[in-house]
């Protein structure tokens, strides 16, 4: 579920990597949620019951249930 889950462009998780000590530093930005992180499921509960929220007009048996189970 976390894969699924994208994030703003922004410094939310960032990775540096080089495959060796001469290539320069590279700098990678995560666009969604990483598995093991201490707030991923935080985050992805949080998303579900806003977006639950947002499409409560355009779904409301979905908007209701999704609210009720998370």
């Amino acid at each position: 579920m976390y894969r699924q889950i994208i994030l703003k462009d922004s410094d939310f998780q960032r990775i540096v990597w080089r495959d060796s000590p001469f290539k320069p530093i590279q700098d990678f930005r995560l666009t969604r949620i990483a598995y093991g992180t201490a707030s991923a499921p935080y985050l992805a509960v949080k998303y579900l019951q806003q977006l639950a929220i947002q499409e409560e007009q355009n779904f409301p048996l979905a908007s209701k249930a999704a609210l009720k189970d998370f």
